[in-house]
């Protein structure tokens, strides 16, 4: 079958809700903090209807209270229940083939994520990812306020190897603006941490399960206005 991924220099995959199939232990972990404040659960749903960054923004609109817990705490707690237990984590469908098939015809891949770096290599390592994957970029900031900067840091990384066209895979409306920002063209995968009717309103091509970008037809690119 041919790819035609192939017409891109370099891709980017979102790492939570793109690679691994997390939401489900985000969602547990998220109510686990909810129950320790006093707080209804929430379903997977609401979880992805209200699903933001800053995280801090998506906290609020679900109900915390800074001024009763800083939202330092709160993510540090939402960290210890998530951290344990995201090595148990499946790889989202469809990955593997794409990745392997990207690595036969020398299309490199990198991975942009908001978690933390350690963890990020951690989990990389246990699932075999590492020799798939050219980078891998996560935070130093375990609050994830996001990862634009670290986008720009592996742009210019990617741009020393000579690539000029860049794809980036996500599963949110965050990803789309690092996307955005760096002049990649996007494409979202609606099986992540955002519902797929928020992921439309962006009028980016959306697909259910990576394994559709098998023969994904290629992307216009867009003009980045700064």
């Amino acid at each position: 079958m041919k790819l035609r991924l192939l017409e891109y220099d370099h891709i980017v995959f979102d790492w939570n809700g793109t690679v691994v199939d997390d939401l489900g232990l985000a969602v547990q972990s998220l109510n686990r903090v909810r129950e320790d404040v006093n707080l209804g659960a929430v379903d997977a749903d609401t979880y992805r209807r209200h699903f933001r960054f800053p995280i801090a923004e998506f906290y609020a609109s679900i109900g915390f209270d800074f001024r009763k817990r800083s939202f330092v705490e709160l993510v540090t707690a939402y960290l210890y229940h998530f951290d344990n237990q995201v090595a148990d984590c499946e790889i989202c469908a469809g990955f593997h083939d794409l990745a392997d098939a990207l690595r036969q015809h020398n299309v490199p891949i990198s991975v942009l994520s908001a978690s933390h770096q350690k963890t990020l290599e951690r989990i990389a390592q246990r699932k075999q990812l590492a020799p798939l994957v050219t980078h891998l970029y996560g935070l130093d900031d375990e609050a994830a306020m996001g990862k634009l900067d670290r986008a720009r840091d592996l742009d210019r990384l990617i741009g020393q190897s000579g690539a000029s066209s860049v794809l980036m895979i996500g599963d949110t409306d965050h990803d789309y603006d690092v996307a955005l920002d760096r002049g990649w063209d996007f494409v979202a995968v609606a099986s992540g941490h955002q519902h797929r009717d928020r992921l439309e309103e962006l009028g980016t091509p959306v697909v259910d399960q990576l394994g559709e970008l098998m023969d994904f037809a290629p992307l216009q690119s867009r003009s980045v206005v700064v």
